[in-house]
């Protein structure tokens, strides 16, 4: 902490004002302080500033005085980010008035954007929080700028503060999908009072939440299914699980509904849920116990055993008394799921008779089950027939048969009187026609519940034999000490037999029973009713008493065995009314019952009209004290029978209806309806209920019943029942490929159009399309179609018949074919009703006779459909042009084929040859046949187009045309519409079939094929080369268009062959597939390859080496010793004396690729190595050597793509690779194989071309041969002494590495080759070479003549090959002059051109022969200089000899890099400096570059210092070199760079060897390009005669003048002539670098254009004849002399004109002049500074006349 010092400024404004300023020092933690005045003048705000300045600084303070404002603050943005469209997202922000004024504020912003009070006033330093939402209505960026106005009036019009709040929002769609695409849920079974669930999983793939709620379809029904979260929100990315509960309410409810899962931003998901509600399946060992003959008072017991299958348990009850005849042990009970419970049953008769009772046994939630119990008593005095099981059997087919109202005693009597007969004991009316009617059915239960149905009118219902007319009787209040009214029950005899009753009280002892009967036995006579009365004796007051009493009711006839037979025998029938009573006080309340029911609501399933349906429901008594229920309702159905009366109220009723024997609703009974009604259970006593639903119409009955224990109503129960009964329903719709999305078969309106309609179809094939049948009742429907006969082959609907669930629906197919161009409405019926009722047609083409409306219904489907003719076009007008196909190569091409109709097209294409118009295939090709075409499908849809794909695969070479047509054609499966398609398979059958041409296809087979088209190598012509590597030959076999001679490797297995082994030696055998690449004995190091796919497909080459095709062995196999032919291969591989790169490749067409052979000199001898070139079909993929190799190629058109595969082998040629490497001084001449082939000659011609033959030197030495001429002596005598084969030349010398010439002249006599054998001798070796001719005898017609200058060679004359180390580049490689005439002058022009950034040197030099042709070559200019992208046009003019001859040769241009050679002499001479002065080298890099520069400009200016030659270091004293040098202009040069310099020298010089100078480069080497020359010299008969533009060329005159160059020795000499020539050029550069010259030069440019008067006549030219000048003063007498004279003049100078015109001097004159003028125009192109393309300007002189 430091003491500070401070200064300060006064305020800038007068309004703020301070003390004046002083040095403040203040010390660590003291403060001081400056008062500030305020003096304002004016209503406004006021700013200024402080200026403090301290030690470390200055800093200001602010000083403001403001006014009190409205200041309302907030954030600037709100972002809600994504929001779910049509959903409202919330944000809150704090709005605070940080202003010392309270102000209104009002909020304006747009859509879809609100702000919830949005206007307000907020008091200073107050906030409060605002609310904004957004809503946006689609999926689009929202921007918007909340603009708060604020001031200090409630009217805002002009508000004072105006701020903005910037919202945005993205509104985005959500999507919810369910996890596995799961849209049906089936839970199966479930037992009722179980459950079940499944897991229901939500995925909100999208990027905002979505909110969703499920809402089933279908209102007013009810739910079954319950979902554990019917709305919610998922957050984006995640996913939401929701279980799905089902629980069933009754057995046999079959529950189908469907739930929509509603997103309001997204999309809509349908699923469906499905389940069916089962109760326990209970049952009995056996449903038959059959005690036998028991005697009177004896008791039998049996076991039986009562399982239950189910996995839940069951509880049961039979409807019996614990002390009834047939005692059961346990009336009622629970079994364990899958389990059984045993019960004993006893038996004591009490009378003599037949005993049968049918004990029903029910079952919760199940339908009941029966026990039949079969027994007889006897005693001393009677002995019933003995019952047996199947006596029972047959009294029930003896019901069924209409004879239950006879006895026994009428049955007999029929069968005597062959009324009815008996067969197996069962008896049958033999007429039925004597049947009565068939017994009144008053219940229409389901199958699963008839014997619920069965128990509910037992013993009452008045189609049985013998009737209970009083179910129930209640004595009500009774006192033991009173006498009781008895009761009366009635029992009908329905039979025509008499019967004879007997009742049992249950008890042992009847005595001491409440209830007692009488009297106990009686008759009952035929068609009659008898009546018994039953007394009340209670035993104890205050009690409720209540049995059920039994009365066996049998034929008379039925008491003795003797009276029946087994035919006849009727068993007896067991009455069982319920007797109740009681003995508390009228008034008196009873017992408080305790009761257990297990459900206040009962659902029904649902029930067709008429038909009923059962439920139980079970009521325990919890208490120790019986307890009395009764129910009661209304019997009519129209509501539940309200009393407030006491209970005997209630004994007031009509029991006739409890129990349990009332009518349907449907007969004018009631709904719902109960048995029992009435009963009482002892403590802790269950008693299970059943209720029946039978609806009398359609429609939804809800139903409050009442339950009264112990008769009291303040002790009552309510019981809600529901059901729903319907009538069946089913609609049509047309099916969508959306509702598969949705959930699958879903229609989503409430009704169908109940129609469907077909796009258009195409006439003779037929349409299929989905419809949906739905059932729209919650019952099961059976349909079945019927289909009028007139439409049954036009339409068909599959299934015919089917069965749908409840709310269910089923997809339907419905098929369309039209068989006339219309449009078509079909109405087709359909006939449906319950599952139960059985349809009245059995066919669908009968429509029924006889319709129920209550049991048959009809629906009317509408089939809409229209009828086309169809058709397909293509793009293609005429033809489909394949263009060159190679054989046995698949090319493929994709066309697209279109459908102009309405209709959808089915069709087949087919191909056929346009020859011999046969189908080359029905419907696919094989793979051996040539054109394929591939259908993607055969059908088209309406208004579309289709790719169709065509294969070509060509056989043959040639030009192959194909027709392609189309036949229409109907789809192959119609599902199961048998009609329809027996119907369009016969129109298909007929035997002609029409079939359409859509276009044709023209395909050419080719061979694959390549060339190479350029060839380089430094120091060796073009056409040197190509004899070397036999490329011609190569091209040639290439070209050849016989893959047989080629080596052809076919597979005609298969289209695509694997990889052939290949046959060197096979290959070798066959000579024409074998060719050299010799690369000769000279180093040159690298050849350069241009190869070329000339052809129209792909091609893949590879070059392999002997090692690229062996098979690599096992390492335990034995190779086998080397030959010496692998020992000198294993030599060639090794060292890499051989490189090739790339080997292989692929080449598109037309493409080029450079291929790089190498030749390494580094062992001596011959090297020979076969090499195996490969061309194969290939694709234009980038390929790597190792890569596999694939066989497609796709070239995309316009109207179509192509695709090429590879079909078949390829081409191999076996390349010798031959190398030559020469030891030093060994004298070596190079021939390129034995064989010599001069160019075929005319035998009519007189003047036969002279052929060179040229040898080559290719050692260091120069080599003398001799050529022994014998063999043409033999060949001359064997043609009459005729010279055939003249050697103009039998000996010679060749430097070293020249070339030179042998002469011959061929002269055939007969068309045939000739051959001779010439021996040549170097050195005493001798090498035999074959030369060949062919005579021919040439005919060429008289108006027709050969192009002259048109010379055809294989060699092309254009440099293909660039490389990188190119300085200089030839415009031509090759100059064909053509056909010549003898004497002639020919002229080409050839340009250099400089490809460096360097300065070049060029010089041409001729062939060191001393053939004299050769001095008529010429080039102009010799030599020049270029600069670095500069180029010079050169002439080379040849003129043909006084001899026919045949021209090939090369002429070199030799380059010379001048600025690396100016490098190199400085260093050079900087190192001879050092040398001299005998020190070592350092540094000068700066000044040897300055000195470069120099040297370079010096050369452009003058080739020769004449200063510095004064002062230059002569060259050291060498040997001469060992190899002569390339140009002799640069011997010294090269002498000194080539050599190094010779031990020996002084001590002083040892230091300094050309190690010392590492910097020093070698010297600069001369770069050669070869300019190859061809022509053919004719007489000039033979040229006129033959070939054309004879008149064009040019004859060199002969001069009259003497050229001193021909007749003096001093130019002979080359060194006398190059000393001539250093001299002169060094004397004019002198001259030319002189600084006066220059400025004359300069002076003389400056000065204007003279026009020459020489070009002008003027009047003394017109007096001068000849030079001789006449006087104008003459004498009259001379004049006439001297106009004689003229006249004699004149004629002496027409004379001289034309003979001058004649003169071959001025000839060549005006032709050297033109030739001239060209020459330098082109040579001002070359420099830009003329242009051929401007137009020309002529400049007219000025003159008088003007």
């Amino acid at each position: 902490m430091k003491t500070q010092k401070i200064k300060y400024k006064l305020p800038k404004t007068k309004f703020f004002s301070v003390e004046f300023p002083e040095n403040i020092t203040l010390s660590a933690g003291m403060s001081w302080t400056i008062p500030i005045t305020f003096r304002p003048v004016s209503k406004e705000c006021y700013y200024d500033v402080i200026e403090f300045q301290t030690s470390f600084g200055k800093f200001n303070v602010q000083i403001h005085a403001t006014l009190p404002e409205h200041v309302l603050e907030f954030q600037k943005l709100i972002d809600f980010e994504f929001c779910p469209i049509k959903e409202t997202a919330k944000k809150t922000f704090l709005l605070k008035n940080t202003g010392e004024l309270g102000s209104y504020y009002e909020f304006e912003i747009q859509k879809p954007f609100y702000i919830v009070n949005k206007k307000g006033f907020l008091e200073p330093n107050y906030s409060t929080n605002m609310t904004i939402e957004f809503k946006p209505d689609n999926a689009s960026v929202f921007k918007a700028k909340a603009i708060c106005k604020f001031g200090d009036s409630s009217n805002l019009t002009r508000a004072k503060g105006i701020k903005a709040l910037n919202v945005n929002g993205i509104g985005k769609y959500s999507h919810i999908s369910i996890e596995g695409y799961v849209k049906e849920f089936d839970f199966g079974e479930v037992f009722v009072g179980k459950y079940a669930e499944k897991k229901l999983i939500l995925n909100n793939f999208s990027a905002v939440r979505s909110n969703f709620k499920i809402k089933q379809v279908e209102k007013n029904s009810d739910q079954y299914f319950v979902f554990s979260q019917t709305s919610g929100s998922i957050a984006p990315e995640k996913k939401i699980e929701i279980t799905i509960t089902y629980t069933p309410v009754a057995a046999g409810m079959i529950c189908t509904d469907f739930f929509d899962i509603i997103t309001l931003s997204g999309n809509t998901i349908r699923i469906t849920c499905k389940g069916a509600g089962i109760g326990p399946t209970v049952s009995f060992t056996s449903s038959i116990i059959n005690f036998n003959d028991v005697p009177e008072n004896t008791t039998v017991m049996r076991a039986l055993h009562i399982h239950n299958h189910s996995a839940t348990t069951a509880f049961f009850q039979f409807l019996t008394e614990p002390n009834s005849t047939f005692k059961i042990d346990k009336i009622s009970g629970t079994i364990n799921p899958n389990s059984s419970l045993p019960l004993t049953i006893k038996f004591q008769p009490k009378e003599a008779l037949n005993y049968y009772r049918r004990v029903y046994c029910l079952v919760e939630n199940q339908d009941a089950i029966v026990l039949d119990l079969l027994g007889t008593g006897y005693n001393d005095k009677r002995r019933p027939a003995t019952f047996l099981p199947r006596h029972l059997e047959a009294y029930e087919t003896r019901v069924k048969n209409g004879l239950a109202i006879f006895g026994p005693e009428q049955l007999e009597e029929m069968i005597k009187s062959s009324i009815i007969k008996s067969e197996n004991g069962l008896l049958s009316y033999i007429d039925e026609t004597q049947r009565g009617p068939k017994a009144e059915v008053y219940d229409s239960p389901y199958e699963d519940s008839q014997l619920a149905s069965e128990y509910f009118y037992q013993s009452t219902a008045t189609n049985l034999s013998v009737c209970l007319m009083d179910t129930f009787i209640d004595f009500g209040s009774c006192s033991r000490y009173r006498v009781i009214e008895s009761q009366t029950i009635r029992i009908t005899n329905r039979t025509k037999g008499k019967m004879a009753c007997v009742w049992i009280l249950p008890g042992d002892n009847e005595e001491e029973a409440p209830f007692t009967v009488h009297p106990r036995v009686g008759d009952i006579l035929p068609k009659c009713t008898a009546e018994f009365k039953v007394n009340f004796r209670p035993k104890a007051d205050n009690s409720f008493y209540g049995q059920q009493l039994e009365c066996y009711v049998y034929f008379k006839s039925m008491r003795s065995f003797r009276l029946v037979t087994n035919e006849t025998f009727t068993p007896p029938w067991c009455l069982t009314p319920t007797v109740l009573g009681n003995t508390f006080p009228p008034g008196q309340d009873s017992f408080i019952p305790k009761v257990n029911i297990n459900s206040d609501r009962i659902d029904f399933p649902a029930c067709y009209v008429d038909k009923s349906v059962y439920r139980t429901i079970r009521i325990t008594n919890t208490g120790d004290t019986p307890v009395m229920f009764s129910f009661l309702d209304d019997t009519t159905g129209n509501g539940i029978y309200h009393s407030s009366k006491n209970i005997d109220s209630i004994g007031s009723l009509n029991y006739q209806t409890i129990g349990g024997s009332v009518l349907p609703s449907s007969s004018g009974g009631p709904v719902f309806s109960v048995k029992p009604r009435v009963g009482m259970l002892q403590k802790n006593e269950c008693q299970l209920i059943v209720f029946r639903f039978s609806p009398g119409e359609a429609g939804i009955f809800d139903q409050t019943l009442q339950i009264f224990f112990n008769g009291s109503f303040t002790n009552s129960y309510k019981v809600q029942v529901r059901g729903v009964g319907y009538f069946p329903l089913i609609e049509f719709e047309d099916y969508h490929s959306s509702d598969a999305e949705n959930g699958g078969l879903v229609p989503y309106s409430g009704f169908g159009n109940n129609s469907i309609c077909f796009k258009p179809t195409c006439i003779g094939s037929a349409a299929k399309k989905n419809f949906i049948i739905k059932n729209l009742s919650r019952i099961s429907v059976n349909y079945e179609w019927a289909v009028p006969k007139q439409y049954e082959s036009f339409v068909y609907i599959y299934p015919v018949r089917g069965t749908l669930a409840p709310n269910g629906v089923e997809s339907l197919s419905c098929t369309f074919a039209p068989t006339f161009a219309k449009s078509w409405a079909i109405r087709i019926p359909c006939y449906y009703n319950h599952q139960n009722e059985e349809l009245a047609g059995q066919t669908t083409n009968i429509v029924p006779s006889i319709l129920s409306p209550h049991t048959q219904r009809r629906a009317t489907f509408t089939v809409m459909g229209l009828g086309v003719f169809g058709k397909i076009s293509t793009e293609i007008k005429n033809n489909l042009d394949f263009g060159p196909c190679l054989v046995n190569t698949i090319v493929e091409k994709e066309i697209r084929i279109f459908n102009p109709c309405e209709c959808d097209v089915y069709f087949k294409v087919e191909a056929k040859s346009a020859n011999s118009r046969q189908s080359l295939f029905l419907p696919k090709s094989s793979k051996n046949d040539e054109l394929e075409i591939v259908q993607s499908s055969n059908m088209l849809p309406a208004r579309s187009h289709q790719n169709l794909k065509i294969k070509c695969c060509l056989k043959n070479s040639g030009e192959h045309n194909f027709i392609i047509s189309y036949i229409l054609e109907s789809p192959v499966n119609f599902d199961h519409a048998p009609n329809i398609q027996s119907r369009l398979l016969k129109e298909n059958s007929k035997p002609t079939v029409t079939s359409y041409t859509l276009f044709e296809v023209k395909a050419t087979g080719v061979f694959r094929s390549m060339e190479v088209t350029d060839i380089r190598s430094e120091g060796l012509g073009k056409k040197r080369l190509w004899e070397l590597f036999s490329l011609e030959k190569f091209n040639n076999i290439i070209r050849n268009i016989i893959p047989d001679v080629i080596h052809e490797h076919n597979n005609n297995d298969s289209l695509f062959p694997t990889e052939p082994r290949i046959d060197v030696d096979a290959i070798s055998k066959n000579n024409e597939a074998v060719l050299d690449f010799d690369f000769g004995a000279k180093p040159i190091g690298v050849v350069l390859l241009k190869l070329k796919n000339n052809g129209v497909v792909a091609v893949d080459w590879s070059f392999q080496f002997p090692n690229d095709l062996e098979i690599e062995i096992e390492q335990w196999a034995d190779p086998g010793d080397y030959t010496e032919e692998q020992l000198h291969y294993d030599l060639i591989l090794e060292n890499a004396i051989f490189k090739i790169n790339p080997k292989m490749g692929v080449l598109a067409p037309n493409d080029l690729v450079t291929i790089t052979v190498t030749y390494s000199h580094e062992f001596n001898g011959t090297h020979k190595i076969p090499v195996l070139f490969r061309l194969r079909s290939g694709n234009t993929s980038t390929v790597s050597q190792k890569d596999e190799q694939i066989n497609d190629i796709s070239l995309i058109n316009e109207n179509y793509s192509t695709t090429i595969k590879e079909g078949g082998g390829g081409k191999e040629i076996l390349i010798n690779f031959l190398g030559h490497t020469v030891s030093p001084n060994k004298k070596y001449l190079h021939f390129h194989g034995s064989e010599h082939k001069f160019i075929p000659s005319n035998i009519g011609n007189s003047h036969h071309p002279v052929q060179l033959y040229p040898l080559y030197n290719c050692c260091s030495v120069s080599v003398e041969y001799t050529l022994d001429l014998s063999g043409l002596e033999q060949v001359k005598k064997e043609n009459r002494d005729f010279p055939v084969f003249q050697c103009l030349k039998t000996k010679g010398t060749i430097s070293a590495g020249e070339i030179d010439y042998v002469d011959w002249i061929f002269r055939p006599l007969e068309e045939k080759i000739y051959t001779v054998d010439v021996p040549i001798t170097i050195e005493g070796k001798t090498r035999i070479i074959t030369f060949s001719g062919e005579g021919i005898r040439e005919t060429i017609k008289s108006n027709t003549k050969l192009d002259a200058k048109i010379l055809p060679h294989p060699v092309p004359p254009i440099q293909l090959i660039k490389s990188e180390t190119d300085v200089a580049e030839l415009s031509l490689e090759r100059i064909n002059f053509g056909h010549i005439p003898l004497g002639a002058t020919v002229r080409q022009i050839v340009i250099v051109k400089n490809v460096s950034n360097d300065l070049l040197s060029f010089q041409w030099s001729l062939p060191s022969s001393n053939l004299n042709f050769f001095s008529n070559i010429k080039v102009v200019p010799e030599k020049g200089s270029l600069e670095p992208g500069k180029s010079s046009v050169c002439k080379v003019e040849l003129i043909s000899t006084v001899e026919a001859r045949y021209y090939d040769f090369d002429i070199v241009c030799k380059i010379e890099n001048e600025t690396k050679m100016a490098v190199y002499q400085t260093k050079k001479e900087a190192a001879e400096y050092a040398r001299r002065e005998n020190r070592p080298l350092s540094g000068g890099s700066s000044k040897v570059e300055q000195k470069v520069s120099t040297l370079v400009k010096s050369k452009r200016k003058s080739q020769h210092d004449l200063k510095n030659m004064k002062y230059r270091t002569l060259p050291p004293i060498t040997p001469p070199p060992a190899f002569p040098t390339k140009n002799k202009l640069f011997d010294e040069e090269n002498s000194i760079s080539n050599n190094p310099v010779q031990d020996g020298r002084s001590s002083g010089f040892s230091m300094y060897s050309d190690n010392s100078f590492d910097f020093l480069p070698p010297a600069p080497e001369i770069c050669e390009l070869s300019l190859g020359i061809l022509a053919q010299s004719h007489s000039i008969d033979e040229i006129a005669q033959n070939y054309t533009n004879y008149e064009t060329f040019f004859h060199q005159k002969k001069s009259y003048f003497v050229d001193p160059n021909d007749t003096s020795d001093l130019f002979s000499n080359q060194e006398c002539q190059e000393i001539i020539n250093n001299v002169l050029l060094s004397a004019l550069d002198d001259i030319m670098a002189d600084s006066e010259l220059e400025k004359v030069l300069e002076q003389i440019q400056k000065e204007p254009l003279m026009y020459f008067r020489q070009l002008s006549v003027n009047e003394h030219d017109k007096d001068s004849i000849n030079g001789i000048f006449v006087e104008n003063c003459k004498l009259d007498t001379e004049i006439e002399l001297e106009r004689n004279e003229m006249e004699n003049l004149e004629q002496l100078k027409n004379h001289t004109y034309k003979a001058m015109m004649r003169s071959s001097e001025f000839i060549n004159l005006v032709e050297s002049i033109l030739e001239g003028t060209v020459f330098n125009l082109l040579q001002e192109v070359n420099v830009n500074e003329f242009e051929l393309t401007r137009p020309c300007k002529l400049a007219i002189p000025y003159t008088h006349s003007q």
